[in-house]
């Protein structure tokens, strides 16, 4: 014995125009009822749904692998760079001697004037822009007032440029 499967019946209420318009459709579609038309437009709308959210979540998952492999590329060129850049801290610290105190003051006020230089350089082939920096000047030079007064490289406003150029030995 076959058992018939259980229906549910839902109630709708909808005006005389919309029911004249289901009727309409019902006929043109060769449906037997408003219900059979009913029922049929449902099952298409489901099926469009489930698939709409198929495609949305393998786009989704696209976008998700593709970005996953474009943070890895990041994350590569990343330690590349910093360990060319630890390479090259390296051996700058290792052949390049530190200046006499009695010549301290200037060979700041020159690496000053020399960066500056570099900057403005930078900046012309870039449109004024320097990579990175978002509109602002990023300067690496900071250092704190020692306890000796030595500043070291404070760099700022335009009378840190006036004391680098009134510097002697300078380049123009």
């Amino acid at each position: 014995m076959v058992r018939k499967q259980k229906t549910v019946a839902r109630g709708l209420r909808y005006d005389a125009e919309l029911n004249n318009r289901v009727e309409a459709a019902a006929k043109k579609g060769g449906f037997s009822s408003g219900s059979a038309f009913m029922r049929a437009a449902i099952e298409r709308e489901l099926a469009g749904r489930e698939s709409d959210v198929d495609a949305a979540e393998q786009r989704i998952a696209a976008s998700l692998d593709r970005m996953s492999r474009e943070i890895r590329n990041l994350r590569l060129g990343q330690q590349a760079l910093f360990a060319f850049v630890d390479v090259l801290a390296k051996t700058l610290l290792t052949c390049v001697p530190e200046p006499p105190r009695d010549a301290y003051d200037q060979a700041v006020a020159r690496g000053k004037a020399r960066y500056d230089r570099f900057l403005q350089e930078r900046g012309h082939g870039n449109g004024g822009r320097f990579p990175g920096s978002h509109d602002r000047v990023v300067r690496p030079w900071q250092r704190k007032v020692r306890a000796s007064g030595n500043s070291g490289f404070v760099l700022g406003g335009p009378e840190h440029r006036a004391k680098a150029k009134r510097s002697p030995g300078l380049p123009p």
